[in-house]
């Protein structure tokens, strides 16, 4: 049986074009989703672990609804970033963790192939890294710069290329090509 969640935080909360809600909670060992009607009436939820280890930790800290009604979720588990994705009736498709030196994700996104970005802080001072993920959540690059900071949104040019925005007050982001190389 799993421990009871002593400690729930909410770490985002997004609302779908049709006005229902989604809650997302820290949860201590797990990361949990409510969707709610406009009415704030439950219309499902979803427990997200990394393991079955009750006791992994896993921290939301970024969230995208997609137009299809699919959701990304970003943030950080035992000090490595992870990532999940949900269809739009509230389960779990994939969670992967990425072993790096990368932690708290400031951002996701959606690219017009049908993979994903996560933004990364590095776990040092300074560092903001985009980790380019396919449709299936694995990861295809990772690129970016020592000189940033938190990433928080992006945008990707016709020609594939991806500006992310950070709170660097020098650059205000960084440009990557389609391949993570910086431009």
């Amino acid at each position: 049986d799993p421990p009871p969640d002593y400690l729930v935080f909410p770490a985002a909360l997004k609302v779908w074009t049709n006005g229902d809600f989604l809650l997302v909670l820290n949860a201590q060992s797990s990361t949990i989703t409510c969707r709610l009607d406009n009415a704030g009436m439950p219309i499902n939820s979803q427990r997200i672990r990394m393991s079955e280890d009750w006791y992994a930790l896993l921290h939301p800290t970024a969230v995208s609804i997609g137009e299809a009604g699919d959701v990304l979720i970003a943030g950080q588990t035992e000090g490595s970033p992870f990532a999940a994705h949900l269809d739009p009736a509230g389960q779990v498709e994939w969670c992967h963790a990425y072993a790096d030196a990368m932690q708290f994700a400031g951002g996701c996104g959606r690219l017009s192939d049908g993979g994903y970005l996560i933004g990364y802080r590095a776990s040092g001072p300074t560092g903001a890294y985009l980790l380019r993920l396919d449709s299936a959540g694995l990861g295809v690059w990772l690129g970016g710069t020592e000189n940033g900071y938190s990433t928080y949104s992006a945008l990707e040019y016709p020609n594939g290329d991806i500006y992310w925005n950070t709170t660097d007050l020098f650059t205000g982001g960084i440009r990557l090509d389609a391949l993570g190389s910086l431009v």
